[in-house]
């Protein structure tokens, strides 16, 4: 009878402290992935193209115009026809292994993961899925992008916000 009250408090002892572990193992484990949402203005856009393992800025939206780097893309612009972004960017997988934009935001409230504070500017990367919602916003419109601990440089979500 001894012997099993032992194993009873032992078993009960050991359950629980295999649950305390599993219980701290998940908060550390969300708290890592839990998403941030940094807020800013649109400072500039722009499209990267990798080829043969190089990145090359193609085209960015600035304040002081849409500056050209690919030439293929700026003969392209030159024929006087209106091409949508999502246009460009499908002529533009062809040309490149892979694409992928990126979003200077000027923050209006912190972004504790890459340490900075409201005012400074820092450019996020953006999977080439979410592209088009990124360089059809107008520069200096407030957005929110969430990021994530895992990749605190890369916006896996885009809103827009309305005053």
């Amino acid at each position: 009878m001894e012997g099993e009250s032992f194993l009873r408090k032992n078993s009960l002892t050991i359950g629980l402290a295999a649950f305390s572990i599993v219980c701290v193992a998940a908060l550390i484990l969300s708290a890592y992935f839990w998403p941030v949402v940094v807020e800013g203005f649109v400072d500039h856009v722009g499209v990267v193209g990798m080829r043969n393992g190089v990145a090359r800025t193609i085209f960015m939206i600035t304040p002081h115009g849409i500056v050209v780097k690919d030439e293929n893309l700026g003969r392209l612009l030159a024929e006087n026809q209106s091409h949508s972004f999502n246009e460009i960017l499908k002529k533009l997988d062809r040309e490149y292994e892979k694409l992928y934009c990126v979003l200077s935001l000027r923050l209006t409230t912190s972004d504790p993961l890459n340490d900075l504070s409201p005012g400074e500017t820092l450019a996020y990367t953006v999977d080439r899925g979410r592209c088009t919602n990124a360089l059809n916003l107008d520069l200096g419109s407030r957005v929110k992008l969430v990021i994530t601990r895992w990749n605190p440089l890369e916006a896996v979500e885009i809103s827009e916000v309305s005053d």
